[in-house]
């Protein structure tokens, strides 16, 4: 109750609902649209409303999912779930151009491509209390120079260490260097629609046999610098509800004698 934009206008149950089904839908090629698919009504092959969204009062929406999601609260957090003001959908490319936020801060100028200068925002209703007179968000085009920056006490805070510093960058930061698990995944995908790595007992063996020969350990130590932990599921340590113990991923696990069998196996069934 009270909650408003930085412009004065309220937040309200709306003020999500809308802001959602215009980042689900299809034809307005939203970058985030895909934190919407678990909700139902989600289509990424034609424009279709989200159907699981339902307004209860002006505070109060609820959201049905596909299939449970044990994450899902978690995600909430990011940027793609945020409300909009009204303002916002009559115009949508000038709201881009100077966007409106709830949050602790408020936008006061954006020269494109150098900086984005925020400062507290007075109509902030949140548990969140501003310690400082504004932010200034600076724009690069590598992580180099946002690194050499940092170091030289240009910027205070950086997202990401260029890969080159990796080896060097906690020595060089010290107690400013901060390597804490994210929750975040990478890795490398097999398409099961092409010859030879269907979903089939030959496919199977030679996406397995890949999966051995690849070292995840000495990746993470020596190419990431310990910067990494191997992945044991698609999720990370992070999310709610994560564990290693998920049946199928032995084939994870780097044994290159055990590579070649299956390798071997698929061979035996259709030549690659």
């Amino acid at each position: 109750p009270g909650w408003t934009f930085s412009d004065g206008s309220p937040v309200t149950s709306d003020s999500f609902i809308k802001a959602w089904k215009f980042g689900a839908l299809l034809s307005n090629a939203q970058l985030g649209s895909s934190f919407f698919e678990r909700i139902k009504g989600f289509s990424y092959d034609e424009d279709s409303e989200l159907t699981g969204l339902t307004k209860v009062d002006d505070l109060t929406f609820t959201v049905e999912l596909t299939a449970p999601a044990s994450d899902f609260k978690i995600s909430l957090g990011h940027y793609a779930y945020y409300p909009m003001p009204d303002s916002a959908f009559k115009d949508m490319k000038a709201y881009g151009a100077k966007p409106v936020g709830n949050g602790p801060y408020r936008l006061i100028s954006w020269d494109h491509d150098s900086r984005i200068v925020m400062e507290p925002n007075p109509a902030y209703a949140g548990g969140r209390t501003v310690a400082n007179k504004g932010v200034t968000f600076k724009l690069y085009t590598s992580y180099d120079s946002v690194y050499n920056d940092l170091l030289a006490g240009a910027i205070d805070i950086a997202d990401a260490v260029p890969d080159s510093f990796l080896p060097i960058f906690q020595k060089q930061l010290g107690e400013r260097a901060i390597n804490k698990p994210a929750a975040y995944f990478q890795g490398l995908a097999i398409d099961v629609t092409h010859e030879h790595w269907k979903m089939d007992e030959e496919g199977r063996a030679r996406r397995a046999a890949i999966c051995r020969a690849i070292d995840r350990d000495l990746i993470c130590d020596k190419l990431y610098y310990g910067t990494r932990t191997p992945a044991k599921d698609f999720t990370a340590p992070t999310v709610a509800g994560w564990t290693a113990e998920v049946p199928g991923n032995e084939v994870l696990t780097y044994d290159p004698d055990e590579a070649r069998r299956l390798w071997a196996r698929a061979e035996a069934i259709s030549t690659f």
